[in-house]
């Protein structure tokens, strides 16, 4: 194909260009708009809850008085101290001059390199909220006779759960450990993506990256680089700490409380779906769980292929009937637009599909009880949809350009800072900035569930 045109006068053409910039990354979070955000300030923050009415309650009043002289009840603090997360980028001089206007590119470079950092910290914030502080995001075994993550080419692994893929990008590095809580010494960087197969290759922050050896049979947990150090976690905790489908046990400190004394109402409920149950008939009795604590339950979240065997169950388990007695038209149709589930006067119509969400697992939410406790702007975390759309820009929408003028904390959550200096210049690096943690200020509403 082509155009028949003399090569003689070929060079009277010019190439045409097409102004806008198409966005080829993963959908965001449709949660992350819904979750309300309060700012926060001092060292931590810190909220009661209350665990027990005591059981001072008998048929014979010196027994009553004699219990209630030993337990009046139970009241638990949480103190909660902020995680952080961070994206940044790097703006040098050249990008600038180079890309003033669309005569000279696409889309100025600095305004699509903030476009690329926000989208990473959103994406990145959204791990978190369904995570448990540690970065976690896919577990390998490795395979007979043990295997190697190179230097150079790289290593194929097939990852089962298909929201870590909209957790890694092509670039992210990710720490390799053989337990969740343990320190951070090997790392590999992700080189390329192919539907649920990640290609990884040894990365090193400082000097040469060496090959990282994986025994047979061994469970590895991948991570976020630089999720966990020597004093613990430092990302927000998400869900999975909040709400854990495991009950706490015995001796934890969870923002200095020990849950395992009431899990349920400390930790929220959980239900775990049985072997020949339906998924919707999982929500349903989870729903019961939390009903059973006086929740007013608004909000369910799981796993968009979670969500699709929600579906199929749904329509298994009901009746419809066509009418087809008239002449008119009739179109067929297939999948749902959305789902709703309902246990007595409990009635849940915000059933959300999010891609970010382990697969597995689901949420009863009480919206009211889960928020964001931030010291920074939530401008970077809201992309201004909060619905359950694609929550996705068709193209690139160029984020306001940075980088002219130093500042330490612009807009309560950007900072620009002088970079490297190199013979073609000076660059800024510009960074944003997000300190706060999720909450659940009343875990007893909500429920858990194993899917």
């Amino acid at each position: 194909m082509g155009l028949d045109i003399s090569t003689s006068y070929i060079a009277c053409l010019k190439s045409y260009y097409k102004d806008s910039m198409a966005n080829l990354l993963f959908r965001n979070s449709p949660v992350l708009g819904k979750i309300k955000t309060t700012n926060v300030e001092g060292k931590e923050v810190k909220f009661s809850a209350l665990a027990s009415r005591g059981g001072a309650v008998s048929a014979d009043y010196e027994k009553t008085v004699a219990i209630a002289n030993a337990n009046t009840g139970l009241v638990k603090e949480f103190t909660v101290t902020p995680g952080e997360l961070h994206s940044a980028y790097v703006v040098s001089i050249d990008e600038l001059m180079a890309a003033k206007t669309q005569k000279g590119a696409y889309k100025s470079i600095a305004g699509v390199k903030m476009f690329n950092s926000t989208e990473g910290f959103r994406k990145s914030l959204a791990m978190c909220l369904y995570g448990d502080g540690t970065g976690y995001i896919f577990t390998h075994t490795g395979k007979t006779g043990g295997e190697t993550i190179p230097t150079t080419g790289g290593l194929n692994i097939d990852v089962d759960d298909s929201s870590a893929i909209m957790k890694m990008d092509i670039g992210t590095v990710l720490a390799v450990k053989t337990s969740k809580a343990a320190a951070e010494t090997d790392y590999c960087e992700v080189t390329k993506i192919v539907g649920n197969t990640v290609t990884v290759k040894a990365y090193a922050f400082s000097g040469s990256a060496t090959s990282i050896s994986l025994s047979a049979t061994t469970d590895y947990y991948f991570h976020l680089a630089g999720s966990v150090d020597a004093t613990g976690s430092l990302l927000p905790v998400g869900l999975a700490a909040w709400l854990p489908s495991v009950a706490p046990s015995s001796g934890e400190s969870f923002f200095g409380v020990d849950r395992s004394i009431a899990p349920e109402r400390l930790a929220g409920a959980r239900y775990t779906k049985g072997v020949s149950e339906g998924v919707d008939s999982a929500i349903v009795n989870a729903m019961k769980l939390a009903r059973r604590q006086g929740s007013m339950a608004d909000m369910i979240v799981m796993n968009d292929n979670d969500f699709g065997d929600f579906c199929a169950a749904t329509l298994a388990d009901n009746k419809f009937v066509t009418y087809t007695s008239t002449k008119t038209k009739k179109y067929a149709s297939a999948g749902w637009t959305g789902a709703a589930a309902a246990f007595a006067t409990n009635y849940i119509d915000s059933i959300i599909d999010d891609p970010f969400c382990p697969k597995g697992v689901a949420y009863i939410l009480d919206s009211k009880t889960v928020e964001f406790w931030t010291y920074s702007s939530d401008k970077a975390q809201n992309d201004g949809n909060g619905q359950n759309e694609i929550d996705k820009a068709e193209e690139v929408v160029e984020g306001e350009e940075k980088g002219r003028e130093y500042n330490l904390l612009a807009d309560n959550y950007i900072s620009i800072q002088p970079g490297t200096i190199n013979k073609h210049g000076p660059t800024s690096v510009v960074s944003l900035h997000w300190k706060g943690n999720l909450v659940c200020t009343n875990p007893s509403l909500c429920c858990v569930v194993t899917l």
